[in-house]
C-alpha cells in the first residue's frame, strides 16, 4: 500500500510530466521547430535546442523561446535541485503563469 507521501509525489511527477508533454508538443508540432525538436524540459535539453535552432531561426527568437522554455521548466518544478520543491498541480497561481507562458510560447512560435 502507498503512503501518502508517496501518493502526492506520484501526482506531482504525473503533473510535470503532463506539463513536459504540452509544451514538447506545442514546440515539436510548430513550423518552426520540426527541424530542430526539443527533447525536454531540463536545462540540457534547452540549451541542445537553442544550440541546434540558433543554426536556423534568428538569434532573437531563440532566445525569446528559451527564455519562455526555461521559465516553464521552473514553474513545472523540472528544473528544481530539491525534489521536495517540486510542481504543486493544485497551485492554482503556478498553474495560472505555466497556462500564460504556454500561450506566450505558441504566439512565438507561430
Amino acid at each position: 500500500m502507498l503512503r501518502l507521501k508517496e501518493i502526492g509525489r506520484s501526482k506531482r511527477f504525473k503533473a510535470r510530466l503532463a506539463v513536459e508533454r504540452s509544451i514538447l508538443d506545442i514546440v515539436n508540432s510548430s513550423d518552426l521547430s520540426q527541424a530542430v525538436p526539443l527533447a525536454g524540459l531540463t536545462i540540457a535539453a534547452i540549451g541542445d535546442w537553442r544550440f541546434r535552432a540558433g543554426r536556423n531561426l534568428p538569434d532573437r527568437l531563440v532566445s525569446d523561446i528559451e527564455a519562455l522554455l526555461i521559465s516553464i521548466s521552473r514553474e513545472s518544478g523540472l528544473l528544481a535541485d530539491n525534489s521536495r520543491a517540486v510542481f504543486d498541480p493544485e497551485n492554482e497561481a503556478a498553474a495560472a503563469a505555466i497556462g500564460a507562458l504556454k500561450a506566450k510560447l505558441a504566439l512565438a512560435l507561430s
